[in-house]
């Protein structure tokens, strides 16, 4: 860049170039650039500056007041920016929002954060900005209204979509696998290490270990085959699953104690007697 000669009324760059300006402080009193624009050969605005330092004391910039006494105090009342803005830079800066509202009022505006990198320490996290302090991401909201809730799609479209949410309401509070417009609605599942353990189906079918159910089958509970307990943890019942033969489950529990099975009745020194509680009574059911 060429240095800014000083011209009657102001400065401007020789030959006509626009300088790039690093550091421009506009000073109060009466200093004579105050209240002027300068441009290129004298004209009245910059196509484009680049300030890395404005020490801005008073006025507006369009139409936004600055106020308070310096420029460390100074703040905007208002400032609209359109287009492509950036705020901080690449070396990790921040940029602080203190008590208010940061508000989106335009229809479907889109906050895009990188979140999806192969990466994770290259995604977009929210974290708590207190030292050595845990991490809790909430919704509320708003006036006297009581529904919050998370929502995932499973499309970028999200009137025609699968959904999750998790929904609390002054009644309520509920996790819930819908669909809206030509999405379809899917099953529940849990899941541990990206494996699937238990289903509930879009009928009301709860699996464990299994997501397949009879024929008609509406709200019923299903148990896979799996591996026996060999102890019995207090207060705890255990059931299971279990093959008797090839092709043939049968219903089996694992129980505290050995209360639950008695053997050598009076009419068979064989048979065996398993107490079962119903409706708050223990009752004994004989097997021969």
């Amino acid at each position: 860049m060429h240095i800014f000669q000083p011209l009657a009324g102001g400065f401007r760059a020789p030959w006509g170039e626009l300088p790039s300006i690093r550091s421009f402080p506009v000073m109060q009193g009466d200093d004579p650039i105050i209240g002027r624009v300068f441009g290129a050969r004298g004209m009245s605005s910059f196509a484009h500056a680049y300030l890395s330092i404005a020490n801005i004391k008073s006025g507006t910039i369009d139409g936004a007041i600055i106020g308070a006494s310096s420029a460390a105090a100074g703040t905007f009342t208002d400032l609209t920016a359109t287009g492509n803005c950036v705020q901080g830079d690449t070396s990790a800066d921040t940029v602080t929002m203190n008590a208010g509202s940061w508000d989106a009022p335009s229809a479907g505006t889109r906050i895009n954060f990188r979140l999806g990198d192969a990466t994770r320490t290259d995604r977009t996290m929210f974290r708590s900005r207190g030292t050595n302090e845990g991490s809790n991401v909430g919704v509320i909201p708003n006036g006297t209204s009581n529904v919050a809730a998370w929502t995932a799609f499973s499309s970028s479209d999200p009137d025609n979509s699968h959904f999750i949410g998790v929904l609390t309401t002054a009644t309520t509070t509920a996790i819930n696998s819908s669909a809206i417009g030509t999405g379809t609605q899917r099953s529940l599942s849990f899941q541990i290490g990206g494996t699937t353990k238990a289903t509930l189906d879009t009928v009301g079918n709860w699996g464990v270990g299994t997501s397949s159910f009879g024929t008609s089958a509406v709200s019923v509970i299903g148990v896979a085959t799996g591996t026996a307990p060999t102890t019995g943890p207090a207060d705890t019942v255990q059931f299971y699953s279990s093959d008797d033969a090839a092709g043939h489950t049968i219903p089996s529990f694992y129980c505290e104690g050995t209360n639950v099975i008695a053997t050598g009745q009076a009419d068979s020194a064989s048979s065996v007697r398993v107490k079962v509680r119903i409706n708050g009574t223990v009752v004994t059911l004989l097997a021969i």
